[in-house]
């Protein structure tokens, strides 16, 4: 597969890994969704930004996936596209959800908890 590609499929996962850490209480809040979009472009780049951001707006506005769901499918694109999850996208990757958790109203648990799991599942 194109690298191109790969990268991309990653900023989507990336948005998908962020949109099961917001939904952790049950719903997306306006300023969560505001949050990730101004963490991933800082983050990420402006130009790289984009795929990330749109695949969080498809999650909220169709598909609504559960936490699980959302952490499953997120996974599942890193290790399809394994070989561009360099460990500088990792440590990107871990900054983001560190943003997205704290961004509205701090870190739960439960945020907390998705994290730990997503640096024990990548390593």
């Amino acid at each position: 597969m194109d690298p191109k590609f790969q990268t991309r499929d990653l900023y989507r996962a990336i948005a998908t890994l962020a949109y099961s850490l917001a939904i952790t209480d049950g719903h997306l809040q306006d300023e969560e969704r505001k949050a990730f979009i101004q963490i991933i472009i800082d983050e990420l780049g402006e130009q790289n930004g984009w795929a990330a951001a749109s695949r969080f707006e498809i999650l909220d506005e169709k598909r609504k996936p559960t936490v699980e769901q959302a952490y499953k499918e997120a996974l599942y694109e890193i290790s399809q596209n394994k070989s561009a999850f360099t460990p500088a996208m990792r440590n990107s990757f871990v900054r983001i959800l560190q943003n997205v958790s704290k961004a509205f109203k701090g870190s739960s648990s439960q945020e907390e908890s998705i994290i730990t799991r997503f640096v024990r599942d990548t390593n």
